[in-house]
């Protein structure tokens, strides 16, 4: 079991989480076998534009009410994570992961990230309560930092309960040598462009999920927000310290898409930041449904 130490959070998000599942084409395609039912996006979706550019972090604040916490928030993500200010617990609430070692993805460009969204099966249990992976994306560079240094790219691991309530994790990626984890789906036909709207397509095959994050690491976790609008606050967030590599060309997929879709670091407010111990094993458990 992957077994991490964290505090109990209260966690609020926007919006209801839903459900849905592929339509089943024409008739010729009667007898296959129905789409498995995917996770959808539990983060909301705003009919304000906004963007990393003209309409960037510094401005999302002033471009709708519903943001304002972009501008006022008092517990806003991403941070730097200082060494310095880390307060270790290792009695904290343990985390839990079951993921599947047979998932289905979808591709995904919503035209501020690419991400994968991820079938029924996979999740985490804090607390008692169980999470479900509903996607995970990436920011180029990374929005977290650790002792002020910025990765490459940072990966966002999107879990979410029945009731809603949100937790994160993050994966931060140095350039390296080629990680093979990430090999059957991280290619170029899944890293979608697009102009103006959300595009998607389903993934080939089945895929491996638990081995997506270091073997070997400890976590940081913080009381946080959402790092785009509405930002909304209350989310559990828990950076991986240890962090992976992928190749120059498998960074590329990513940045040659999406390049500074970050959002820079905010102000910690005197927040708490909790270690695990730095000899913690990170162990996901497969589960097959």
């Amino acid at each position: 079991m992957f077994s991490q130490n964290l505090k109990t959070t209260s966690l609020l998000i926007f919006g209801a989480l839903s459900i849905f599942a592929t339509s089943c084409g024409d008739d010729d395609d009667k007898d296959k076998p129905a789409d498995p039912i995917m996770m959808e996006d539990p983060e909301p979706v705003t009919k304000v534009s906004w963007n990393y550019d003209d309409k960037g972090p510094a401005k999302w604040g002033a471009l709708s009410p519903d943001f304002i916490l972009c501008a006022e928030g008092l517990k806003q993500s991403p941070i730097d994570l200082p060494l310095a200010s880390i307060v270790n617990k290792g009695d904290a609430t343990a985390l839990t992961f079951e993921y599947k070692e047979d998932a289905v993805l979808k591709a995904i460009n919503n035209t501020h990230t690419n991400e994968f969204g991820v079938d029924e099966g996979s999740f985490v249990t804090f607390n008692g309560k169980k999470f479900q992976l509903a996607q995970f994306h990436g920011h180029a560079k990374s929005e977290h930092q650790i002792n002020g240094e910025q990765s490459p790219l940072e990966l966002h691991f999107v879990h979410v309960s029945e009731d809603n309530e949100l937790l994160v994790v993050g994966v931060l990626i140095d350039e390296g040598d080629e990680n093979v984890n990430y090999t059957s789906f991280w290619t170029e036909e899944n890293f979608l462009e697009t102009a103006a709207e959300k595009v998607d397509q389903s993934v080939e095959g089945t895929h491996d999920l638990t081995k997506l994050f270091p073997q070997n690491s400890s976590l940081y976790q913080y009381d946080g927000s959402l790092t785009t609008p509405p930002c909304s606050e209350g989310v559990n967030w828990n950076v991986l310290t240890q962090k992976i590599t992928m190749s120059a060309d498998q960074l590329a997929l990513f940045t040659n898409i999406f390049d500074n879709n970050y959002r820079p670091v905010q102000s910690l407010n005197e927040r708490e930041i909790i270690s695990t111990e730095e000899d913690d094993t990170v162990v996901v458990n497969a589960v097959n449904l």
